[in-house]
């Protein structure tokens, strides 16, 4: 057991930060916005804004009834979760990038499963927009970290690529 927490100690590290750090600034959000006008931050572009996304990214599926949505949208999450865990363990070591990708991702989606087990909803709270013209949906560390990873996956991805392609063409 413990060979195995060295072995993947930083995709643990990584994704406990993610979850540690999203999780406190839920709680700074909770405190400081909850019940209060937005905070403005950059005028006509950033905004603090305490919401709570009752369904999945960017609010959708929130229509339908909570005791539907709750569980769907847990167990999907959960299935996620697994599933991040199953491709980080066929990578190989050699794939760091994307193994340091999956843990900001696996941090992240624990983050917003957590709110969803325990309030039955997601505490979102960064509100970027354009004079109220563009509105970006608001969103929370969490989501920032599960973007990241993801483009980091992409990145990995195409580093590859291009990588195969120079060993092929040799």
């Amino acid at each position: 057991m413990i060979d195995l927490v060295k072995r993947h100690s930083l995709f643990i590290s990584v994704t406990i930060i993610c979850f540690a750090v999203d999780q406190f600034t839920k709680h700074l959000a909770v405190s400081f916005l909850k019940g209060r006008r937005s905070i403005s931050i950059i005028e006509n572009f950033l905004d603090l804004t305490y919401v709570e996304n009752t369904g999945a990214a960017f609010g959708l599926f929130s229509g339908i009834d909570s005791m539907l949505r709750i569980p769907l949208l847990t167990i999907i999450a959960l299935l996620s979760l697994i599933f991040i865990v199953y491709i980080y363990m066929k990578l190989s070591g050699e794939e760091r990038m994307t193994r340091l990708s999956l843990s900001f991702v696996l941090g992240g989606a624990i983050g917003n499963i957590w709110d969803r087990i325990s309030h039955g909803y997601v505490v979102d709270f960064i509100d970027v927009h354009y004079y109220r013209i563009f509105t970006w949906p608001t969103f929370n560390f969490a989501d920032i970290t599960i973007s990241v990873g993801a483009g980091l996956i992409v990145l990995s991805l195409i580093i590859g690529d291009v990588r195969r392609g120079k060993t092929e063409d040799r």
